[in-house]
């Protein structure tokens, strides 16, 4: 397997070579602070997890050779990207917690600028070949960049930022957070990473399926549509109608509802009911909630309608997560 390599600069001139397994930690100015730590899994997957807190906006450059296979997700902040390829003109990125990226760049170089405040992030780089019966059982669903994949090969080269999912979201915040100690930590983190990547390839397909029925966004229309999806999830209790979400987003209707769906792979209101229920399901298991105040958090006024949304979602009833969290509890004293 070849070496990769990452090197990061700052615009105050420092230079870091980092080793992509090993933890980082410096202070870019006082009271700024970039940190990130790394978990090797079998099979030479890794876990990196990177936090930074910047007083005023600061500009890295950064370059990184063979690269493997990588999806990377923001749990907080914000950050713009200008990536390049083998010579090819940059690429304007936007990382932020709507939006994850899966690439494999055999050589690439840019400028990463996050905004001022905090920010997190979590990628998972996973090396060609890497668990060949895993990546056969995907069969057809795989998209063509990724075919080699299960024949062992490296896959093509590609980078593609997608919308982040309920579901994604929810796996990757337990990822970062990891709330299993002991000997079942690995296979917690190796079970979270195979579930990212299993949710990663599905949307994939859904987002390509999409794209043939596409309607032309301008970057004003994207942006509305991404604050949009941020109105939505900071109004879980009392969420707006559609039309008022529209005037607070400052696009028409009709953009929203279709550029919503051809942005994030859903409608505005199946993304709420999703968060809804992936932050009662969060709520619930950290044993702090109760049913019925699991159901008030997230803005459900009818116990019955949520309970039955629940089950249908996860197979499960809520009252059946209190109990496990219960248990799981009382077993650790």
């Amino acid at each position: 397997m070849k070496q990769h390599g990452f090197s990061l600069s700052s615009d105050s001139g420092e230079v870091f070579n980092v080793d992509p397994t090993g933890p980082i930690t410096f202070d870019i100015e006082r009271d700024d602070l970039f940190a990130a730590t790394a978990t090797v899994l079998p099979g030479q997957v890794i876990i990196q997890s990177t936090d930074i807190r910047l007083r005023s906006p600061r500009s890295f450059t950064f370059a990184a050779d063979n690269t493997p296979l990588t999806l990377s997700f923001c749990l907080e902040g914000r950050a713009n990207i200008s990536i390049g390829v083998c010579g090819k003109p940059p690429v304007n990125v936007i990382h932020s917690p709507a939006l994850c990226a899966i690439s494999h760049l055999p050589r690439a170089e840019g400028v990463w600028r996050p905004a001022t405040g905090r920010f997190r992030s979590v990628s998972l780089a996973m090396p060609a070949p890497h668990d060949l019966a895993l990546w056969r059982e995907f069969g057809c669903l795989l998209p063509p960049e990724l075919e080699p994949m299960a024949r062992g090969l490296a896959p093509h080269d590609f980078f593609h930022s997608l919308p982040v999912t309920p579901q994604m979201q929810a796996a990757v915040s337990t990822l970062a957070a990891c709330p299993v100690e002991g000997r079942a930590k690995q296979l917690y983190l190796e079970c979270k990473s195979r579930e990212l990547l299993i949710l990663m390839i599905a949307h994939m397909g859904r987002m390509r399926a999409l794209s043939a029925q596409a309607i032309p966004l301008s970057d004003a229309d994207t942006q509305s549509i991404h604050e949009a999806w941020r109105i939505l999830v900071a109004n879980l209790v009392n969420p707006p109608s559609l039309v008022q979400l529209a005037r607070m987003a400052g696009i028409n209707e009709f953009k929203l509802k279709k550029g919503f769906r051809q942005i994030f792979g859903t409608t505005p209101f199946n993304h709420l009911r999703e968060t809804r229920l992936e932050t009662a399901r969060a709520h619930l298991e950290s044993g702090k909630y109760n049913v019925c105040e699991a159901c008030m958090a997230v803005g459900y006024s009818n116990l019955g309608n949520f309970i039955g949304l629940y089950r249908k979602r996860f197979g499960m009833t809520p009252g059946d997560v209190v109990r496990c969290a219960q248990r799981t509890r009382h077993g650790a004293h």
